[in-house]
């Protein structure tokens, strides 16, 4: 069980804003850049890190709480290797009590790629980060996090 503690440092990183928080175990580096999943994926390795992962509601919220206002993120959760069978990028299977929205609606079978959503659960887009068609919401994904363990 990770323990939490609330520090948050403002920082900059290369060509957008970001911040850090922190907790006894991991680092989180939230990222303001509205790329592909595929890409963030990219960047948080070649910074040292992967996208976030959450074992834990409690988990989540801790960081959640410290995103921007009405703002969407990457993670590092994916269902594109098995539709439905969601993992994380460290190859962890998601528990099935923290699947909340991620099979609802339209387009599941292009929607392989989850985001913390404005209401601090789990949605899921196609790699673009493009709203699935028939939504209401943000258009796109306004960033990624970056877990450093």
């Amino acid at each position: 069980m990770k323990f939490l503690l609330p520090l948050v440092v403002s920082t900059f990183a290369l060509a957008s804003c970001s911040s850090i928080v922190q907790d006894d175990v991991s680092r989180y580096r939230i990222v303001n850049d509205s790329v592909s999943w595929t890409e963030a994926k990219l960047l948080a390795e070649q910074e040292g890190g992967h996208l976030a992962t959450f074992s834990s509601w409690q988990e989540l919220n801790h960081l959640e709480s410290r995103l921007p206002v009405r703002s969407i993120f990457w993670i590092g959760l994916t269902d594109e290797v098995e539709e439905g069978a969601w993992t994380w990028v460290d190859g962890t299977p998601l528990e099935r009590g923290m699947q909340s929205n991620l099979q609802l609606g339209r387009d599941r079978a292009t929607r392989d790629y989850a985001h913390i959503t404005l209401q601090g659960e789990f949605g899921s887009r196609d790699n673009s980060g493009a709203l699935p068609q028939g939504v209401t919401g943000r258009n796109q994904v306004d960033g990624y996090v970056i877990e450093f363990d």
